[in-house]
């Protein structure tokens, strides 16, 4: 009966070469082969008993393509066109992109804060205003509406000098000035 004693043995030495080779893994408490008889009758063969080998196929994950970065910094856009809000007769809406400070007026106030680009998304704190009262009263409207907008985190495309913000039903389209 040394043969369960011979297999014991060789799946012990097996399991020791793997810490050997970086490439295989070492097999972790539990994972060695053990070798136990049988006792339905005395002439059969002992069976083996353990866990098995198993070697994964290779894959292969193709390169993660990321969107090119939105670069406003340093840029001055221009109000074309606004959907979901109309603007008073005559005004366009102004932004610039400094460093990470963006400046904007919607016809009256000015509007100031930090921004960022997460994504395809204007990242913009809280906005600072100033007061002034101007009439007719959309003007003011238009800030108040800009400024929620902007703090909307808002889809952000560029496509060359044509700059869009969107949420929901609202967007303004932007080109850059000259």
């Amino acid at each position: 009966m040394r043969t369960p004693l011979v297999l014991v043995c060789v799946a012990l030495l097996a399991a020791g070469c793997a810490d050997d080779d970086p490439d295989s893994a070492a097999p972790t408490t539990g994972d060695a082969a053990a070798s136990t008889p049988t006792a339905d009758t005395a002439d059969e063969a002992p069976t083996t008993t353990g866990a098995t080998s198993t070697t994964a196929a290779a894959t292969t994950t193709a390169p993660a393509t990321t969107a090119p970065a939105i670069e406003l910094a340093g840029r001055t856009f221009v109000s074309t066109a606004v959907t979901g809000f109309e603007l008073a007769p005559g005004v366009q809406i102004t932004m610039e992109f400094e460093g990470d400070r963006l400046s904007a007026t919607g016809g009256c106030n000015q509007l100031g804060s930090t921004w960022s680009v997460d994504g395809d998304v204007l990242v913009v704190a809280e906005i600072a205003s100033t007061r002034m009262a101007c009439e007719p009263a959309t003007l003011m409207d238009q800030d108040t509406w800009l400024s929620s907008l902007l703090t909307s985190d808002p889809t952000v495309t560029l496509d060359g000098d044509t700059l869009t913000l969107t949420e929901g039903q609202s967007s303004i389209t932007l080109a850059a000035a000259p």
